[in-house]
């Protein structure tokens, strides 16, 4: 069923695209169906903003929308055949052998990432805030303040999809309308490459791009890397089309596309000075001055409108509109090693960019423009954050480099076919590795046993998260009239349906501690703030890495002998009932602070 949902969301936002590029002229249908669809979830996206700051966000609202653009556009389905036909070649080509391989391994990784796509989400920051986030906005109407979850400060254009998705099916819907997106950015890359190099090289671009083993875990798993790419590769395709042909409105899509990007992920920003230059270049080598600065103005006020719905509710609730910025300011710590889950780099590269890093040296002068895109993109990369991940922007453009050079090296009268027989060989071995830690990585997973019945959603989030038993005894033991604070709980929001107070570094456990050493008092804190429990990972909070000072975990140990109830205790989690009447305090000594196991 989420699947089927899925397909409709894009016929949906095909449709409703449809209707900002009604008048523009395209190459073919692939290039009409991209933009429609990419600009159809820039639109959706804006409206279900506009619902959830007007209070108007429900499932039966959502599900109105989706019949309306359904129903606008179904004249459309007549076309899609034609997008379709645009994949097949009835005349033989020379590189065939190297079409062929690169479908085989590209419909592999379709179809593995479609598998955990449709598997629950487990993923971390998508349980933090790329859904916990719109959850929160769903199960109230409307927006909310989030205090105790930072990153509900940050815009949250793609999230707002994922809301569209949660309202309309579970959170695997919404990792499937992620993973259209970055399907989107897949076919861009893809009707990108077959102007530029031809249609058997340019099923290499996509395949070398989604092969990078991080950007594929990410794909599926709700986050907004890949398409926070998707929207920046597409604000450049809109920009040399504009430069390319008589057409000012991929101006305005390019400025849409860019907009979009920061609304999506904050660290695309350097996408807009980039945007400008090459409205200057364009202008310059046209000579149409008065146009250009009337895009430059255009491409301001169109990003401001998309972030300022965003920027206006931190405004709202704390005073700052850049209350975000501060989380830009990662430190450089860069080192040759990725591993996936790791502090340093939080991702793997693979050996296949490595690889073709000789391709490079067969680029001709007319991909010099991706060239400086590239460059910036991977040097703002470097100075601000070190998650590889977020490179997904700049290695777009680098797929399109390596693929471009690779087809000159093979056609370059001087090589043999020998040569052409390494290269192939070359390609295939970083295929092989990249493809292995792939499926390493979804073989440890092991969502068959999900999407197979073997298992049910309990058993399979048991196995992915250690701490979801403890969740799941938070959600059965708990009311709406209580409220639990999570102490390094990984801040997976989006497990808890009942009221929760997010305290991922203990500061607020800190703080409450400090201020006064006697039980008594940290009682009366506590029951100031409206916590009566709290679920807390025992090795973080009284372990060799706790975040507490010995003083602080001896005082904390004995509130909760005078003052709390063990009601669980799974995988090193525990979750505690508080007493904060003072006066009577904990009467069942046998029900304070007791935990095996440690």
């Amino acid at each position: 069923m989420d699947f089927i949902l899925f397909l409709l969301i894009f016929l949906a936002f095909n449709n409703s695209g449809q209707i900002l590029t009604s008048k523009l002229k395209f190459s073919g249908p692939g290039e009409a169906f991209l933009f429609s669809t990419a600009l159809g979830s820039i639109l959706i996206s804006a409206i279900i903003t506009a619902l959830a700051f007007s209070g108007g966000i429900s499932s039966t609202v959502c599900w109105v929308i989706l019949g309306v653009f359904l129903l606008v556009g179904w004249k459309n389905l007549l076309h899609l055949k034609q997008v379709l036909n645009i994949f097949s070649s009835q005349q033989p080509m020379e590189d065939d052998g190297l079409k062929n391989m690169a479908q085989s391994f590209l419909g592999l990784l379709v179809f593995l990432s479609i598998g955990l796509a449709l598997a629950p989400a487990f993923a971390t920051d998508a349980l933090v805030y790329h859904l916990a986030v719109p959850k929160a906005f769903l199960q109230a109407g409307e927006l909310v303040n989030l205090p105790n979850n930072i990153y509900s400060f940050f815009p949250q254009q793609i999230e707002m999809l994922y809301l569209f998705a949660l309202a309309l099916g579970s959170d695997s819907l919404a990792q499937l309308t992620g993973l259209g997106v970055a399907f989107l950015l897949l076919f861009a890359l893809w009707q990108y490459s077959r102007k530029k190099v031809g249609k058997s090289y340019a099923w290499l671009t996509p395949l070398i791009f989604i092969s990078t083993p991080t950007f594929f875990s990410v794909a599926s798993s709700a986050y907004v890397d890949l398409q926070a790419a998707a929207y920046v590769f597409l604000a450049f395709y809109s920009w040399e089309n504009g430069c390319t042909r008589k057409q000012p409105a991929w101006f305005f899509l390019m400025t849409l596309f860019a907009g979009a990007a920061v609304a999506t992920q904050l660290t695309t920003i350097i996408i807009l000075p980039l945007a400008f230059l090459g409205l200057a270049i364009h202008g310059r080598s046209h000579k149409k001055t008065s146009q250009t600065a009337g895009q430059c103005f255009l491409l301001i006020l169109g990003s401001l409108l998309m972030l300022s719905p965003w920027l206006a509710r931190n405004y709202f609730f704390t005073g700052n509109p850049l209350f975000f910025i501060d989380s830009l300011s990662f430190p450089i710590n860069l080192t040759i090693f990725s591993e996936l889950h790791s502090f340093p780099f939080n991702g793997q590269i693979g050996i296949l960019y490595l690889l073709l890093l000789p391709a490079l040296l067969g680029l001709r002068r007319e991909s010099h423009p991706v060239v400086i895109v590239f460059l910036v993109l991977l040097v703002f990369w470097f100075v601000q954050t070190q998650t590889i991940s977020l490179l997904a922007p700049a290695f777009a453009f680098l797929s399109v480099l390596m693929v471009s050079g690779l087809k000159q090296l093979f056609q370059q009268n001087g090589t043999g076919k020998s040569e052409k027989f390494f290269l192939t060989t070359v390609l295939a071995l970083g295929l092989f590795f990249n493809t292995s830690l792939i499926m390493k990585e979804w073989f440890r997973i092991e969502p068959l046993s999900y999407l197979l019945n073997k298992e049910n959603r309990e058993q399979f989030l048991t196995r992915q998260i250690r701490a979801y038993p403890a969740y799941q005894d938070a959600n059965k033991i708990l009311t709406e009239k209580d409220r639990v604070m999570l102490i390094d709980m990984k801040n997976l929001g989006y497990l808890m349906n009942q009221p929760f107070y997010n305290d991922a570094f203990a500061q607020t456990l800190t703080e409450v501690i400090d201020k006064g050493v006697y039980a008594a008092d940290i009682a009366n804190r506590l029951q100031t703030r409206g916590i009566n429990h709290a679920l807390f990972n025992f090795n973080y909070v009284f372990g060799k890495n706790s975040a507490l000072t010995i003083g602080e975990r001896a005082i904390f140990k004995n509130f909760l002998n005078l003052h709390g109830e063990q009601l669980s205790s799974k995988n090193g989690f525990l979750l505690y009932r508080f007493m904060l009447d003072s006066k009577t305090g904990n009467q069942n000594k046998n029900s304070g602070f007791n935990f095996e196991g440690h």
